[in-house]
C-alpha cells in the first residue's frame, strides 16, 4: 500500500491540496477492494466445488445483472452527490439534508418498483430455457436464485445513495471500513453454508445480498450518528421536494447513457454464452472474468477519485493543469495494461487451475487473447472515461457509446455457434476498443485542439 502512495504522490502531484483527498481516498478504496478481490478468489473455488458447473454458471450469469446497481437509480445517486456537496459546502446543511431525504426516497420508490416488476415479469419466464439448464435441479434453484439477485439489485439502489452521500460528505472511508467488515461476514457465512450443505442460493446471499444489507442498514445508522443534522429526529423532520428531486435529475441523467454503455459491453457476453451454448460453457469465461477484473476495479479506484478535481480545475479553465493531469493517466493507464496483460498470457492458465482447481475453468489460448484485449479495453475505457467525465462531456459517451455497445451486442448473439464462444469475446472487445478510440478522440480535440 506504501507503494501505491509512492506511485500517486509522485504521478499525481499529490502536494497539491486539491488532489491529496482523492489520494487518500484512492488508498483507502484500493485496500478494501483487495481485500473484496481477495473474498472473491477464495469463493470462487469454493463454490465451485459445492455447487457444481451448471449451478456455478448459473451464479455467474445471474449476479452480473447486479452491475446494474450502478445506474439503476436512474442517475438520481450521482446527481444526490454533487447537490449534497455543493450544499454542504455552502454551510448549508438544511437543503443538503433536503437533497439527501429526496433521493433516498425516490432511490425506495424505485426499488419497490424494480422488485415488483422483476417478480412479476419472472413468472412468465422459463429460466431452465432461457438458461439452458440440463438437469431439473438447477432449474427449480434458478427461479429462488434469481429472486434473491432481483431483491439485492432492488435494497442496492438506496445503498447506492448512502455511499455516494459519504462521497460527498468526505467519508468515503467509512464505506471502505463497512466494506471489509461485510466481506469479512460474507466469507465466514460462506463457509457455515458449505458446512450445513446449504445451496446456491444461501452462497448468493452469503456474497451477493450481505454486503449491500451491511451498506443499507449500517451504512445510514452511522451516517445520521456522525452528521447529526442529517437524522430526522434532530430539530425539523427532514422532508423532500420535487424541486429537489428535479435538480437531481437533471444533472445524474447525463451521465446514465455512458453507464449504461459500459455495463452492457461488459456484462452482455455472459448472458449470450449461456443463452447459446449452456449455463455450465460460461465457467472457464466466469474464471477469468473474475481474474481480470481484479486489476481493473483497483485501478478504476486510482483514478476515479481524480474527476471532481478535474471538473475543478475545468470550471477555472486550468486547461495546463488539465493536460498534465491527462498525461500522468495515460502513462499510468499504459503501464498498468501491459503488466496486466502479459501477467494475464503468461500465468493466466496456470493461476486459474491452481485457483480452482478445476480444469473446466481453464480457458483455451484463444479465449484467453480475448479476454485479454478485454482487460486492455476496460483500462482505456477508465481513462477516457474519467476525464471526460471531469470536463462533462457525457453526451457522446450516452449516444455513440450505447449505440456502439447494442450494436457488437447483437453481432456478437448473431455469431455462428460453429465459431466457438471466442468469437462472441472478440466481437465485444472489438466494439469495446472503438467505443474508446472515438472517446479518445474526442478527449485529444477537447484537450488540444485551441478551437474548441
Amino acid at each position: 500500500m506504501a507503494c501505491i502512495y509512492v506511485m500517486l504522490s509522485k504521478l499525481l502531484a499529490i502536494h497539491d491540496p486539491r488532489y491529496r483527498r482523492a489520494a487518500l481516498t484512492s488508498l483507502l478504496n484500493v485496500i478494501a477492494q483487495l481485500i473484496q478481490i481477495t473474498t472473491a478468489f477464495i469463493s470462487v473455488p469454493i463454490a465451485l466445488e459445492h455447487v457444481g458447473s451448471e449451478q456455478f454458471g448459473l451464479w455467474v450469469t445471474l449476479t452480473t445483472a447486479l452491475t446494474f446497481i450502478t445506474f439503476a437509480d436512474f442517475g438520481i445517486g450521482i446527481g444526490a452527490q454533487n447537490r449534497i456537496s455543493q450544499a454542504r459546502a455552502e454551510s448549508n446543511q438544511k437543503l443538503a439534508a433536503l437533497f439527501f431525504y429526496t433521493a433516498i426516497t425516490f432511490a425506495f420508490i424505485t426499488a419497490l418498483v424494480v422488485f415488483v416488476s422483476g417478480i412479476t415479469i419472472l413468472k412468465f419466464i422459463d429460466l431452465g430455457s432461457l438458461f439452458s439448464l440440463r438437469t431439473t435441479q438447477a432449474a427449480h434453484i434458478a427461479e429462488t436464485a434469481t429472486q434473491i439477485v432481483i431483491a439485492t439489485l432492488a435494497l442496492g439502489i438506496p445503498a447506492g445513495i448512502i455511499q455516494r452521500t459519504y462521497q460527498a460528505l468526505q467519508d468515503g472511508y467509512v464505506v471502505a471500513v463497512l466494506q471489509i467488515a461485510s466481506r469479512a461476514v460474507s466469507l465466514c457465512l460462506l463457509f457455515v453454508v458449505v458446512r450445513l450443505d446449504f445451496g446456491l442460493v444461501w452462497i448468493i446471499f452469503a456474497i451477493n445480498s450481505l454486503p449491500i444489507i451491511f451498506l443499507l442498514v449500517g451504512g445510514y445508522i452511522f451516517l445520521v450518528r456522525r452528521h447529526k443534522w442529517l437524522s430526522p429526529c434532530q430539530g425539523r423532520p427532514a422532508h423532500i421536494s420535487l424541486t429537489a428531486f428535479k435538480s437531481i435529475t437533471q444533472l445524474g441523467l447525463a451521465g446514465l447513457g455512458a453507464l449504461i454503455s459500459v455495463y452492457l459491453i461488459n456484462n452482455l457476453p455472459p448472458f449470450i454464452i449461456s443463452t447459446k451454448y449452456g449455463a455450465d460453457q460460461i465457467v472457464d469465461y466466469g474464471a477469468v472474468l473474475r481474474l481480470i477484473s481484479a486489476p481493473t476495479l483497483v485501478f478504476s479506484y486510482l483514478l476515479l477519485p481524480l474527476w471532481p478535481a478535474l471538473t475543478e480545475a475545468h470550471a477555472k479553465q486550468e486547461k495546463d493543469w488539465i493536460k498534465i493531469a491527462y498525461l500522468r493517466c495515460l502513462y499510468l493507464t499504459v503501464f498498468f495494461s501491459a503488466i496486466s496483460a502479459t501477467l494475464l498470457i503468461l500465468f493466466g492458465q496456470d493461476f486459474i487451475y491452481y485457483w480452482t482447481k478445476n480444469t473446466t475453468a481453464i480457458p483455451n489460448t484463444n479465449l484467453l487473447y480475448a479476454c485479454t484485449a478485454l482487460l486492455v479495453a476496460g483500462y482505456w475505457n477508465t481513462l477516457v472515461s474519467v476525464l471526460l467525465n471531469g470536463l462533462s462531456r457525457f453526451k457522446g459517451q450516452a449516444t455513440y457509446g450505447l449505440f456502439l455497445a447494442l450494436l457488437f451486442s447483437v453481432i456478437a448473439f448473431a455469431i455462428p455457434t460453429e465459431y466457438g464462444k471466442e468469437a462472441i469475446i472478440w466481437t465485444v472487445s472489438a466494439g469495446y476498443f472503438l467505443r474508446c478510440g472515438i472517446m479518445h478522440y474526442e478527449l485529444h480535440k477537447v484537450l488540444f485542439d485551441s478551437a474548441s
